[in-house]
């Protein structure tokens, strides 16, 4: 008889800037900037919520599988995604993150209302555009 398998995702709510917190992240290239995010999450076996920001920090609910440790994760999230962001955009040769994050645990129970916030991070720094 085998082993039972197990699933364990512990949920994390990272949020890094970049460096010296410069407005690299133009609104017209954003969903673009979260969608490399997203994909480096995946590629990294890692199971992305959400990813939103602003132009000068990124907010990514993610899980995160038991095997590996937060900062690993982080590591691989940041370091891709610079990578990936300077060969999308010619123009942003000098892209990267600054170093450190913020790593906040969530449960399934705030899973829809973090949703909610880091897919309106522009409506929570600027107000409410009218939309």
């Amino acid at each position: 008889m085998g082993m039972p398998h197990s699933k364990t995702w512990l949920c994390y709510h990272l949020v890094f800037a970049t460096k010296n917190r410069h407005p690299f992240i133009a609104e017209p290239i954003e969903r673009t900037v979260w969608g490399i995010l997203w994909d480096i999450c995946r590629a990294n076996g890692l199971h992305p919520f959400a990813v939103g920001g602003i132009e000068d920090h990124i907010h990514v609910l993610v899980g995160i599988p038991a095997t590996m440790c937060v900062a690993d994760a982080a590591r691989l999230i940041k370091g891709g995604s610079s990578m990936a962001i300077r060969q999308r955009f010619p123009q942003l040769s000098s892209f990267c993150w600054q170093n450190g994050y913020a790593a906040l645990t969530f449960d399934y129970r705030s899973l829809d209302r973090l949703v909610r916030y880091v897919n309106h991070q522009r409506e929570h720094h600027y107000g409410d555009k009218g939309d």
